[in-house]
C-alpha cells in the first residue's frame, strides 16, 4: 500500500476498518472435551509475542514504503518487545497530557485531516513458523490493544486495516495467506490521535 493510498484512508472518516470481522463473543478453543474440562494449555492458539523487528518514523514520508515486501532487507531495523509501549523502549517521546493534540501550536489542522509532519509511524516485521497443529485449519489473527490506526500484511499481501477499538479484540480471518511453512507478518501503525502504542497479537 503506497503512501498516497494510506494518507487517503487516514483522512477519510468513512473508512475505519478493512476486512475486520464483526465483533463477537470470545471463547477458549480446545481440541478435546477433556482438555476443556481440565483447562489445559490451548493448543489451537499461537502467540506472536516476543521480539519483533521495528523501525520508527516521524511521519509517513519518512517510512520505508516497501518494508512489507517479502524480499525487503530489515537488517537495519531495531529490535522491540511485543507487547510493549514504543516510548518505554526508546522510541518517540512521552505524551503526558490529554488536553492537547501533539500537533497543537505547530499545525492548523481541522477534522478529518491529520498531520503530515508530526504523525509517528511504526513499522514492525515478525518472521514465524505456523504451529503444526494449526496447519490446514481456519486461521484467525487477533490484535488486542493497538492504537490508533494500523495496516498489516502477510508475506507481502495486504490483509487488513483498523483505526478504532484500541482496547477491543480485533480479529481477521486469514484465508489464503498460509501456503508455506514460514511466514512474515508486516505491521504498520499511524498515530492519528494519540501518542502511544500497544500490541498483543496471536493466532487461533
Amino acid at each position: 500500500m503506497e503512501k498516497k493510498e494510506i494518507s487517503k484512508i487516514l483522512n477519510n472518516p468513512e473508512i475505519f476498518q478493512i476486512n475486520r470481522l464483526e465483533a463477537h463473543s470470545d471463547h477458549l478453543y480446545f481440541e478435546t472435551l477433556d482438555s476443556a474440562k481440565n483447562l489445559e494449555e490451548i493448543e489451537l492458539k499461537q502467540s506472536l509475542n516476543g521480539t519483533w523487528k521495528f523501525q520508527f518514523s516521524k511521519n509517513l514520508d519518512e517510512r520505508e514504503e516497501e518494508f512489507y515486501k517479502e524480499n525487503f532487507d530489515s537488517n537495519h531495523f531495531k529490535d522491540i518487545i511485543v507487547p510493549g509501549h514504543i516510548q518505554l523502549q526508546g522510541f518517540d517521546r512521552m505524551q503526558y497530557i490529554n488536553t492537547l493534540y501533539p500537533w497543537d501550536g505547530r499545525e492548523q489542522l481541522r477534522p478529518p485531516h491529520i498531520s503530515e509532519v508530526d504523525n509517528p509511524i511504526g513499522s514492525y516485521i515478525k518472521e514465524f513458523e505456523l504451529n503444526d497443529n494449526l496447519i490446514n485449519k481456519d486461521i484467525f489473527i487477533s490484535f488486542q490493544g493497538v492504537e490508533t490506526a494500523f495496516s498489516f500484511w502477510i508475506n507481502g499481501n495486504f490483509v487488513g486495516y483498523n483505526e478504532i477499538g484500541e482496547r477491543n479484540n480485533l480479529v481477521y480471518q486469514l484465508l489464503n495467506y498460509f501456503l508455506s511453512p514460514i511466514f512474515f507478518i508486516f505491521f504498520s501503525y499511524s498515530l492519528t490521535k494519540n501518542n502511544y502504542f500497544f500490541i498483543n497479537p496471536s493466532f487461533s
